[in-house]
């Protein structure tokens, strides 16, 4: 405490109190008295805070309080203390509020006294104690923990020794009774409080920061005091190293106790409005470098703040987390702390980034989220874009981990293959007979190849792939990863896209090679690969007609379904969905995109007409054998786009008067028919899925508690209406299987004539409308 009683050039402190706190003397005696008896306990409200709970040594810039005092003795004195901070309490009223804030900058007791009211605001939010509740400090206590132990191991066993229990949190010497004051005291304390330690900061020294020893060996009494240069102070908005003050030990501890309460505050907040007020004030340069002596409270302000940025509900809130993380990473980098420590900030920063992200997209991707992860998206590239080398590093680990869920996929599916194989021949014959259970350490391992494939066709995973995509394409730092991410994405396509129930996986998978090859100017090859989508659901076209056929005149309620999947938001169909009309549908329309997405990208390309000339070759196939008009019809649209380009690409090739260079893959213009047909089907693909955001969000502007309460009767109003429009279209669907009965001439079969049924309407299939194919 004889830290904030130094003023430097003041050597009595009460006589300088008495001047500085002439004004409330004048208009309020009683009230200026008790300010003058009570400024040495305007500070003795501390107690353990998380950050402070939560180390294991100090560093310099941490506050210098008396540590090690005896327990007995901290305990009475805190005893007397609140005996005294009580029978000396005050009513905060507004008059005297506003007396405090007007002289805050030229009294520091008025700048400790608006310090204890803030900190009376705070902790008259929640009346228990954070600890308990504060995931962060939870984990922040559980790896000081975790380290104690390992250091006690390696010293021979010996169990730490227990630290003295600092005295818990004793109420303000102000009282706030109003709701208005407080949030008065809450808005003004995040506004001006910095802005005064500032003010009582002094002036500004050239040079560094001085260390430890020095700033002890200055203040002990009778110490020689050297001749001290100053600098230009920016100003209050500026970033600067604050212990380069002159009166820095001064505010030290005041400081400190304002970012535990504003962490306090933060994880208690509940509004989201406050939150982004909150924030907007801890998020400039200015409020950082205040922050920045202090790395506990840093740490766990970084991990909160990362919190919000990925599960925050609105998207101000979001952005501002994301600027508070921002600014400190970039002063991560100008600072460069000589530590011995592993990992610099930056990476540290980031690394929790990615878990944050992960987290959020494990709990699923909607229409209401779509936004949210492209925000994340975005703000994770501009953290990227703070360090090329943090981003390269990064950027091959996080792929490379990829990479590990992949080959751990495979490894699950093909160890239960062999598996099956080797043993479900004879079981096979005898299916039912001397049946053995499985041992423990059979069922753990099959848990584990079941958890390592189901891994791979999850959100994290896909979301994973999509922000990667994004972040290689746009910058040039990590162009060199864009072929192992390339390779990885491939073999998540190889390993399911002989499934037509995995077709939502595969189709975002190859949107995300897409993506790639636009934002890079890159051939990637992915022709085949919708070739052989196109197999797979010409077959699943067939079997859906010979089911349809093998159950006309049956009482079948699962012809069709009332509502289309929504590939976008899925990650695989369900079980029953497989062989539906509408999935087909889906599924067709979403390959006719994927395939003038990258036939009108290559349209680009000099080499337009030798690469599609193969291409025209399977559609001319697959539009032969389909089952579906409306696919065939499609079909022929893109085969006569795709042979007017090829022929324009002929026409620009043959005017070029010299050899285009080989740096370089797209050199014309998206003015061919394909690229027309690209532009088109994309913004028709950009229009649904806003109108879908708005459909989801458009209840969002409502208040919670309506939303909180009309949700379960939503979702019964929206259950029923899909219960109804199912019977109907079985009831529809029943009726038309009936007349399909009848006789009528047979399907064209292979290498024979095709002849349509005599009524069209008979056959489901076959009126199969593609959403995305024609205008």
């Amino acid at each position: 405490m004889k830290a904030l009683e130094d003023s430097g050039d003041e050597a009595d402190a009460g006589a300088r109190h008495e001047q500085e706190l002439k004004a409330i003397k004048e208009k309020d005696p009683e009230f200026y008295k008790f300010l003058v008896e009570s400024d040495k306990s305007l500070l003795d409200f501390r107690a353990p805070t998380p950050a402070e709970m939560a180390v294991g040594e100090e560093e310099p810039g941490d506050d210098e309080e008396d540590e090690e005092e005896d327990a007995e003795e901290t305990k009475a004195k805190a005893k007397k203390a609140a005996g005294a901070a009580q029978a000396a309490k005050k009513v905060l009223t507004p008059e005297r509020l506003h007396r405090i804030q007007d002289t805050v900058m030229d009294s520091f007791t008025s700048c400790k006294a608006a310090l204890n009211i803030y900190h009376t605001a705070v902790r008259s939010i929640e009346g228990r104690a954070m600890e308990s509740t504060d995931p962060a400090w939870k984990e922040a206590e559980a790896e000081r923990k975790a380290k104690e132990e390992k250091k006690a191991e390696q010293e021979g066993g010996k169990k730490p020794k227990p630290k003295p229990k600092r005295s818990k949190a004793r109420p303000g010497l102000l009282e706030i009774e109003d709701e208005a004051i407080f949030s008065e005291v809450i808005e003004w304390s995040l506004t001006n409080l910095l802005a005064a330690f500032h003010h009582h900061a002094g002036k500004l020294r050239k040079g560094s920061a001085p260390n430890k020893k020095r700033q002890k060996q200055k203040g002990k009494k009778g110490g020689k005091k050297e001749d001290e240069e100053f600098d230009v102070d920016p100003g209050p908005g500026a970033a600067v190293d604050v212990r380069r003050y002159a009166r820095w030990l001064r505010v030290q501890v005041l400081v400190k106790i304002f970012w535990d309460e504003t962490f306090f505050l933060l994880n208690h907040l509940v509004g989201q409005q406050m939150i982004e007020y909150l924030l907007r004030n801890i998020s400039g340069p200015q409020a950082i470098s205040w922050l920045w002596p202090f790395k506990k409270v840093r740490s766990l302000f970084i991990k909160k703040c990362i919190l919000v940025w990925s599960q925050a509900p609105t998207q101000p809130v979001r952005l501002l987390a994301f600027l508070f993380l921002r600014n400190l990473g970039a002063m991560a980098l100008q600072e460069r702390e000589s530590t011995v420590k592993k990992t610099p900030l930056l990476d540290d920063i980031i690394r929790t980034m990615v878990k944050g992200f992960a987290q959020a997209a494990s709990a699923g991707f909607t229409w209401r989220s779509i936004n949210s992860f492209r925000v994340m998206e975005n703000s994770f590239v501009e953290m990227l874009r703070l360090d090329d080398s943090t981003a390269y590093r990064l950027g091959y680990v996080c792929i490379r981990q990829l990479a590990i869920v992949l080959r751990n996929a495979c490894i699950a599916v093909n160890s239960h293959t062999d598996h099956s194989k080797s043993k479900g021949q004879a079981t096979s014959m005898a299916r039912g007979k001397n049946k053995k259970e499985l041992t423990e350490k059979q069922r753990k391992k099959r848990a584990h190849y079941q958890q390592a494939a189901q891994s791979l066709v999850a959100w994290p995973f896909i979301r994973g792939v999509y922000l990667w995509t994004k972040a290689v394409g746009t910058l040039p730092s990590l162009r060199e990863l864009a072929y192992p991410l390339s390779m990885v994405i491939m073999g998540a396509v190889k390993s399911q896209i002989s499934k037509i129930q995995m077709f939502p996986f595969v189709y975002h998978c190859l949107l995300c090679q897409n993506r790639l090859g636009a934002s890079l100017g890159v051939y990637v090859p992915i022709s085949s690969h919708l070739m052989k989508c196109f197999e797979v659901m010409n077959i699943a076209i067939d079997k859906a007609f010979q089911k349809r056929r093998s159950s006309a005149g049956k009482d079948y309620a699962g012809v069709s379904q009332a509502k289309a999947p929504e590939v976008e938001v899925l990650t695989h169909f369900g079980e029953g969905q497989r062989y539906d009309s509408l999935t087909l549908e889906a599924v067709g329309g979403n390959l006719m995109f994927l395939l003038a997405d990258h036939m009108g990208l290559l349209s680009q390309s000099p080499a337009f007409p030798e690469l599609v000339s193969i291409v025209l070759i399977h559609v001319r196939k697959h539009r032969k054998h389909c089952g579906s008009e409306a696919m065939r019809r499609q079909l022929t649209t893109f085969i006569q786009a795709a042979e007017a380009t090829a022929e324009q690409v002929r026409l620009k090739r043959e005017a070029l008067t010299e050899a285009p260079s080989f740096k370089k893959f797209l050199i014309f213009d998206a003015d061919t028919q394909m690229a027309k047909l690209r532009v088109t089907m994309t913004k028709r693909k950009a229009d649904e899925e806003k109108q879908r955001i708005e459909a989801e969000t458009r209840d969002d502007g409502k208040p919670e508690g309506d939303d909180a309460k009309g949700d379960k009767n939503k979702k019964k109003q929206r259950k029923g209406r899909r219960q109804r429009e199912a019977e109907e279209a079985a009831a529809e669907a029943e009726g038309a299987a009936g007349e399909a009965a009848k006789p009528a001439k047979k399907r064209r079969r292979k290498g024979g004539k095709e002849e349509a049924p005599a009524d069209q309407k008979e056959d489901k299939v076959e009126e199969m409308a593609f959403s995305s194919g024609e205008d």
